[in-house]
Formats: structure tokens, C-alpha cells, sequence
């Protein structure tokens, strides 16, 4: 655990650990476990730096459109059954509520528009 503490002093960030030379990387590592984490562990955690991803919420187009879609997206979850439970699903898998809702937005999205392509009322599914 002190290597992990030493490690995140040195680089807080994933940013910082995929710049970070692997020389570098691999003597804090090693020097902070004794000897325990060697240069295969230092590669190791330097792609997983590089490859990680962070998620962000995308906010192009229309502000008005989005706060429209997410608030409705908020009340379809308390009317429609089928849109409550992939709420709950969402939820379960271990997201933030406003994650949740923003998924939810999605699957409204999509539903919408293909009620407006096929010229078909709404009916729920659950």
C-alpha cells in the first residue's frame, strides 16, 4: 500500500503516469516496495494509464434541447415502467443517478425517433 501512496505523490494522475519515463516509473516502484514491483509491473501500470478513459458528457448542441431531454427523461421514469426499470438497471450497475438519467435520455431519444420516422403512437412495453 506505501507503494501506492508513493506512486500517487510522485503522479496524482493518469495523465502524469503515462508521461512519467519508464526508468523513472519503475525505480519510484521499486524503491517504494522494496524490491517487490519491478519493471514488468511498471509497463503494467503505465498502459493501463495510457488506455484509460474518462468519460464526459458531450455538451454540443442546443443547452435548452439537453435540459429538455434530461428533465423529461426524469418524468418517463416515473410514468412508464419499462423506462423505470432501465433506470433501476442503471442504477444497480453502479452509476450516479444523473448517469443514470442521462442514459435513459438516450434510450428515450431513440425511441422517439423512431415513433416520429415510423409515424407510430407510443405504447409501453412493460
Amino acid at each position: 500500500m506505501a507503494s501506492v501512496y508513493a506512486l500517487m505523490s510522485e503522479l496524482p494522475g493518469s495523465k502524469a503516469i503515462s508521461a512519467c519515463h519508464l526508468s523513472r516509473l519503475s525505480s519510484l516502484l521499486c524503491s517504494a516496495s522494496k524490491g517487490r514491483y519491478v519493471k514488468e509491473k511498471a509497463i503494467e501500470i503505465r498502459d493501463v494509464a495510457r488506455n484509460s478513459t474518462h468519460a464526459k458528457m458531450v455538451k454540443r448542441g442546443s443547452k435548452y434541447l439537453r435540459f429538455a431531454l434530461f428533465n423529461a427523461a426524469k418524468y418517463v421514469c416515473h410514468w412508464d415502467t419499462g423506462f423505470h426499470q432501465y433506470l433501476d438497471k442503471k442504477h444497480s450497475e453502479g452509476k450516479a443517478y444523473n448517469v443514470s438519467v442521462s442514459h435513459v435520455a438516450k434510450k428515450l431519444t431513440s425511441v422517439l425517433f423512431h415513433l416520429v420516422k415510423a409515424n407510430e403512437a407510443f405504447v409501453s412495453q412493460a
